[in-house]
């Protein structure tokens, strides 16, 4: 995934040198996460990633585990689902965390997160964009966008 010229290799691609392979809620799953450089100690940055899920054709059976798990967590202040009018992008949704202390700075943040559940023919992926900074998640969200509705399949 080297489209996102500038963002790095997360920590354990780095280490392993390949992407991050699990079973997950029964299938196995492939997960590549790149991160947004730094610019200062304020900066919490953002990441992306991509996790495909092998051999699974309902993106369903994944995004109701997850809106169960949504419900559970405590810590998320908002959930705010969308239906996609894309052929690929069958869902999304933007969760909001309630605010925290930045562990360095003791700053408040809110963690924002978009995930789009994408159906493949073979598979299914879920496509993540993350940050706490307000100025990042409008500039960076509609490149993140394009990345979803463009996805192929791995």
């Amino acid at each position: 995934m080297n489209m996102i010229k500038g963002w790095e290799l997360s920590t354990g691609e780095k280490l392993y040198k390949k992407p991050a392979r699990r079973t997950v809620r029964g299938y196995e799953a492939t997960q590549i996460t790149r991160i947004r450089p730094k610019n200062s100690i304020k900066d919490m940055g953002a990441s992306i990633s991509i996790m495909e899920f092998k051999e699974c054709r309902s993106y369903k059976l994944i995004q109701k585990q997850d809106s169960l798990n949504y419900l559970k967590d405590t810590s998320i202040s908002s959930t705010i689902w969308d239906v996609q009018s894309s052929e690929k992008v069958k869902r999304s949704v933007v969760l909001t965390y309630k605010a925290n202390k930045h562990p360095e700075t003791g700053e408040s943040q809110i963690l924002k997160i978009k995930t789009w559940y994408v159906q493949g023919k073979k598979n299914t992926y879920l496509i993540s964009f993350a940050t706490t900074e307000e100025q990042i998640w409008a500039k960076e969200l509609p490149e993140m966008e394009k990345i979803a509705l463009s996805l192929k399949e791995m």
